[in-house]
């Protein structure tokens, strides 16, 4: 009868220790899920780059599924600064080599003009092209820390 309150004890603290493990190992996943994160951080110059490889890639589908012109041609408008960009023959080409040049004009406090170079590619020849990124930035609060953010659309002009 004594027995009972130590097999007790003991089930108790090997519960404890059980759990205390368990915040060990959520403590390490945690760890290793911000090193990751940290080690994969962009610079604006590759999210520059990868929006307008996504833009053009949207303008290929439209041309290629008409079918859902409709979804797209929305998408490609919230993308846009002015009006959805055309580009004929879309189809058969592909962008290669795009940088971001130090063409950078500012329109507000809150929007630059950034111009992006491009080589347009298709079986038979290659084709410098340009294009320009609106950049609007913004700052949004997140548990009582600013973070600073922005919107990219793209014209033309």
């Amino acid at each position: 009868m004594k027995q009972v309150p130590y097999i007790i004890l003991v089930l108790i603290l090997l519960a404890c220790s059980s759990k205390e493990k368990t915040y060990h190992k959520e403590a390490d996943t945690l760890y290793n899920t911000e090193l990751e994160a940290s080690e994969m951080k962009l610079t604006e110059k590759d999210v520059f780059s990868e929006k307008w490889n996504s833009y053009f890639e949207l303008l290929q589908l439209k041309a290629t599924h008409p079918q859902f012109e409709k979804d797209l041609t929305i998408q490609l408008k919230n993308r846009s600064q002015h009006s959805i960009i055309q580009i004929e023959n879309i189809k058969n080409l592909s962008i290669e080599n795009i940088e971001v040049t130090d063409d950078i004009v500012s329109i507000s406090d809150t929007i630059e003009k950034i111009k992006l170079r491009f080589e347009i590619v298709d079986q038979e020849k290659r084709v410098m092209d340009s294009i320009y990124a609106y950049k609007t930035s913004a700052a949004v609060q997140v548990d009582y820390l600013t973070v600073p953010t922005f919107k990219i659309k793209f014209s033309k002009k």
